[in-house]
């Protein structure tokens, strides 16, 4: 996907795990909440790179096979964004379901083993506070996996993401910076975890 645009753009939304200890929409890089430490998204890899300049470059299903279904959806549809969604852990989150709280444009994509790809792309991260409940979309609530293939959103729903989350300030760098300081005091350096 090159050059994408707003018009006639559609997406597909998947879920990650919330870390739990902040407000911020982080992964569990220190699996509080799972076996393994999460490794998707990957916020870093643009860092890493030194790609970010002006934005920051994330990508999903790099480093482990997770939900390769929906990632490889939105490769073979041609479609121009993987939205985020995430139910909060944290103390004193009120949600009753997974939010969709950001997006990577679906800018590029690698192949990084023979049944695995990944999405590449700008990375859009917001507040929980901001989030976007998937009933919105007519999806029954839930807090659990939405599936191997994630759920679809058509252009009209993709523009109303877009527009909603248009009228807020991200906080990508913070989710960012959260990240490495999780990483840091993480005892496990194992890419696999999803």
């Amino acid at each position: 996907m090159t050059g994408s645009g707003v018009d006639g753009a559609t997406g597909r939304v998947m879920k990650f795990i919330h870390e739990g200890e902040s407000e911020l929409p982080v992964r569990d890089v220190k699996a509080n909440h799972k076996k393994n430490p999460a490794n998707e998204p990957y916020i870093e890899y643009g860092l890493e790179r030194e790609l970010n300049e002006g934005k920051i470059i994330g990508a999903e299903n790099y480093w482990a096979k997770c939900y390769q279904d929906a990632v490889k959806k939105v490769v073979e549809s041609d479609e121009e964004y993987l939205f985020l969604a995430s139910y909060p852990n944290h103390a004193g989150g009120n949600a009753s379901e997974n939010l969709i709280i950001g997006y990577i444009r679906h800018d590029n994509h690698e192949w990084r083993a023979e049944d695995r790809v990944s999405v590449i792309g700008e990375m859009k991260v917001y507040p929980f506070e901001h989030g976007i409940p998937l009933s919105e979309f007519g999806y029954n609530p839930t807090k659990r996996s939405l599936g191997p293939y994630g759920r679809n959103l058509n252009v009209a729903e993709t523009r109303e993401v877009l527009d909603h989350f248009s009228q807020f300030t991200d906080v990508t760098k913070e989710c960012l910076k959260r990240t490495l300081e999780l990483e840091s005091k993480s005892e496990s350096s194992d890419n696999d975890g999803c």
